[in-house]
């Protein structure tokens, strides 16, 4: 497995304005009304602060549903474009992919959602279930959010290059879940390297754009001066999309390798000329 040139690709991908602004422009609105808000809820008394919070993330989180599952439909198309050249592909075509796969895509998003929410619950729910029958014991319920964590942790594991598989490929809601877990289930060692290795350096970019708002805070004590935070909260948000562009330029990339790998085995069984993906 490539790791050098999967990544190598992957840390490159944001640095591009076209590429970089969609993201960002995306994250800002649905990030800012929150930190705006979050002063005031947090002034409020206990009950009040959850509504008013809810009430706020809840739609948000609508919207970023559907129209982020259609911005990301571009992202995994166009970082498929990227990888072989290592230099920008147009959006315009992108936009079009996106457009085609955006139900399947949205399908794959609330099927997987309900997949996770089920691992979860089967595998970790009678802890929930001691908590509601007023048997409340800590060590049932430590070991039941465990083993659903667990249980949530291996069908990600498994499961999460779908989206991927449906953008790419093509490919139906089921068809994408099965080739996910077919190209996983034969690669396990590979993708755990790689998962490990992408998760470094997700948390190292976004660990860069905090270290401002962390400086600040510590210096915050010694002396009597206060600072706007809006360009503190830019800073890391900037940070914020080069990482998830870098994740999802890797998973892509890692994908793209993967499905390589496969297809070199076939065409050795059988002879047959792959056609490569136009441009």
């Amino acid at each position: 497995m490539d790791f050098e040139k999967i990544f190598k690709t992957a840390i490159k991908y944001p640095f591009n304005w076209s590429i970089f602004s969609i993201y960002f422009i995306f994250s800002f609105l649905i990030s800012f009304p929150i930190w705006i808000s979050t002063p005031s809820v947090t002034s409020m008394s206990a009950l009040e602060g959850i509504f008013n919070y809810f009430g706020l993330v809840v739609p948000l989180w609508i919207l970023s549903l559907f129209v982020g599952t259609f911005i990301i439909g571009i992202y995994y198309d166009n970082a498929s474009r990227f990888f072989p050249r290592m230099k920008p592909a147009s959006i315009k075509k992108s936009l079009v992919v996106a457009k085609k796969r955006y139900i399947p895509l949205l399908g794959i998003q609330i099927l997987l959602s309900i997949i996770f929410f089920c691992v979860f619950f089967v595998f970790g729910g009678f802890s929930i279930f001691s908590i509601l029958s007023g048997n409340f014991d800590v060590a049932s319920v430590l070991i039941g959010v465990l083993t659903g964590v667990t249980a949530l942790l291996i069908t990600s594991f498994f499961l999460f290059l779908t989206p991927f598989a449906c953008v790419l490929d093509k490919l139906d809601p089921l068809k994408s879940l099965k080739k996910s877990f077919n190209l996983v289930n034969k690669n396990k060692m590979d993708t755990f390297a790689f998962l490990i290795l992408m998760m470094i350096g997700y948390y190292i970019i976004s660990f860069i754009g905090t270290i401002p708002k962390l400086v600040y805070t510590l210096l915050q004590k010694s002396t009597v001066y206060s600072f706007n935070m809006f360009p503190f909260f830019l800073f890391q948000l900037v940070f914020s999309v080069i990482a998830f562009l870098f994740v999802i330029s890797s998973i892509t990339n890692f994908y793209i390798i993967l499905k390589g790998k496969k297809t070199k085995v076939h065409k050795k069984k059988t002879g047959k000329k792959i056609k490569k993906r136009k441009k």
